[in-house]
């Protein structure tokens, strides 16, 4: 009693000395500013990557339909994947993000293509080494031997409208052969006829030559990203020349076919024809629309998984930069407009404020393993320099994509075989019938009424017209005032009462006699 006394005085001394008021107020300001301070802290909550995948062998396209040849990723491929996924360990791995794997905190997504596939593979060996990837420790496996437990998720090639949409939207490829025939594209075969002609002399590259009307062989410009590609998988997988996967190549020697100057006037002219096929003048929104949507909306769910990895392609890349109109909002940072490498990373980083939950989106790309990571910016309207609140980001997406569901975009493509556009088509089949049938109840119940109507006012009729006809047979007929007599009640006929007179007609055994005559006009008779 005597402790809690001398504490119950201390603490009036304390409250009533000058300085009790001021610890009042620093201990207000700091329970109330506390808060404040931490409500600002971002925390790391989720990333997005969309990479191309590594360097394979040789590949054809066409130039029409984009269809491709198979073409498997080569051991460099493989090596180009794993140091980017060990990149993006190193990268986040100061921050408190997760970075060991769980199947519930990583989606792994490619096309369903092997190079692809295996890109997503060697990632994530990069990414999730073995000493991350079981939780328990326990495996049957060699010491060795890193587990194979990290799933990649592939869609079938038709009805893959996210990754690979550029190469399922028929709308899409009839803009590129209406592309073909503009004048600017007939610019850039005047341009290069020197450097299209030498490549035509190449027989390696005879399946993509032409005959002109001059009767020369070249490759043209709607061809030349497959002369740049052959030459392009020479000079990375025959260096040096040694290596097994040059030898393996149809034509290794290729890779020293042009100088430097014309390798260099082939990839200007091939990086320019690809941008300009998936910039935004003729793909729009209809190659990104779909997987920004998905991307957004994985940003916006209450429960977020940590990772989303999507292997892809450079054109994956490109369509997602043609819907968000990145390379002219980001020309100084970007630069010269150049196909995405092997191993090139879009990344998306998700942002939340610890103290009110708010969201926030940065945006990275790197740019091959070359070259660094840069950040690149979105427009002031929506977003600051450096990041993007996630309700403005996604306004900004709305504002760019005018395609708004996977409906819309089998519309706009024209698209008919993935199975998301057979079942649209089927539900607006459906829901024309049942309009169609509500039309034809309505217009049922129409004639429904109508023929009760019309019956109704035919029976109407038909009693008035019997309740007239029976008043008129049973009303007396007046006799004629020069007719003194009554008819008889038998069987005698009568004449009509308008004559002068009443003719009397009686049939007696078979004899007929004239009973009366008066006052007959016989002529009128």
């Amino acid at each position: 009693r005597n402790e809690s006394s001398g504490h119950r005085d201390a603490m009036t001394d304390s409250a009533s000395s000058p300085k009790g008021p001021m610890h009042a107020r620093v201990l207000f300001l700091l329970l109330v500013g506390f808060p404040l301070i931490t409500s600002n802290e971002q925390r790391l909550v989720q990333i997005q990557v969309i990479v191309r995948h590594g360097s394979r062998k040789q590949l054809s396209k066409s130039a029409d339909t984009l269809e491709e040849g198979s073409s498997g990723l080569t051991p460099t491929g493989e090596k180009q994947m794993y140091d980017l996924g060990s990149w993006l360990r190193e990268r986040y791995s100061g921050q408190d993000f997760s970075l060991s794997y769980d199947a519930s905190q990583v989606l792994i997504e490619s096309s369903p293509f092997g190079r692809s596939v295996v890109s997503a593979q060697s990632l994530a060996l990069g990414l999730f080494p073995a000493s991350s990837r079981n939780a328990t420790g326990e495996t049957l496996l060699p010491a060795d031997v890193t587990p194979a437990n990290i799933p990649v998720f592939t869609k079938k090639d038709e009805n893959d409208i996210y990754i690979r949409a550029y190469a399922n939207c028929p709308a899409f490829h009839a803009a590129l052969q209406e592309f073909y025939t503009t004048d600017s594209f007939q610019d850039y075969h005047t341009q290069n006829l020197l450097l299209l002609t030498k490549l035509g002399e190449r027989e390696s590259l005879s399946a993509y030559t032409v005959i002109t009307d001059s009767l020369r062989r070249i490759v043209p410009v709607y061809n030349v990203w497959n002369a740049f590609d052959a030459i392009n998988v020479a000079k990375t997988e025959c260096n040096p020349p040694s290596r097994a996967e040059c030898a393996s190549l149809e034509d290794p020697d290729i890779r020293d076919f042009l100088t430097a100057v014309e390798w260099d006037q082939l990839q200007r002219l091939a990086h320019s024809v690809e941008h300009e096929k998936y910039g935004v003048g003729i793909a729009g929104s209809k190659l990104g629309a779909n997987i920004l949507h998905q991307i957004r909306d994985r940003m916006q769910s209450s429960a977020l998984t940590p990772w989303f990895i999507y292997s892809g392609h450079f054109a994956t890349i490109l369509g997602i930069f043609s819907a968000l109109d990145v390379y002219a909002l980001n020309e100084a940072t970007l630069g010269q407009e150049t196909i995405p490498n092997y191993g090139s990373a879009l990344i998306f980083e998700v942002y939340e404020a610890t103290g009110s939950g708010r969201r926030s989106v940065q945006l990275f790309f790197k740019e091959g393993l070359q070259n660094g990571v840069v950040q690149l910016t979105l427009p002031p309207e929506f977003c600051d320099s450096t990041s993007c609140a996630l309700e403005n980001f996604s306004k900004y997406v709305e504002s760019r994509v005018d395609i708004a569901d996977s409906q819309q975009w089998c519309s706009a493509c024209q698209n008919s075989e993935a199975d998301v556009c057979i079942l649209a088509q089927s539900q607006n089949n459906s829901n024309t019938c049942d309009n169609n049938e509500s039309e034809s109840s309505a217009m049922i119940a129409v004639s429904f009424v109508m023929g009760v109507v019309l019956g109704v006012l035919l029976l109407l009729g038909g009693a008035f017209i019997y309740t007239c006809f029976k008043n008129s047979k049973s009303t007396p007929k007046r006799s004629s005032s020069s007719d003194r007599k009554s008819s008889p009640p038998d069987d005698k006929n009568q004449m009509d009462a308008s004559l002068p007179a009443s003719i009397v007609l009686e049939e007696a055994k078979g004899d007929s006699v004239i009973g009366e005559l008066d006052d007959v006009d016989l002529g009128r008779v």
